[in-house]
């Protein structure tokens, strides 16, 4: 049997501020990461595509 427990944070106005920090920085950092892994995934996308072209013309 799993058991939880809810536990409520009372943080002073400096943890809160810290807390928010911590949240904005991360936050910023998962996006410029899911940014550069999307330009990343098109770049390869479009070597793989070029490549293939390039084969074909080399074919004919």
């Amino acid at each position: 049997m799993i058991l939880a427990r809810k536990v409520r944070l009372k943080p002073t106005k400096a943890q809160k501020q810290k807390l928010w920090q911590s949240a904005t920085t991360a936050r910023f950092i998962y996006n410029w990461t899911l940014k550069r892994q999307e330009e990343n995934y098109k770049n390869i996308n479009k070597t793989k595509e070029v490549k293939r072209l390039k084969k074909k013309a080399k074919k004919s």
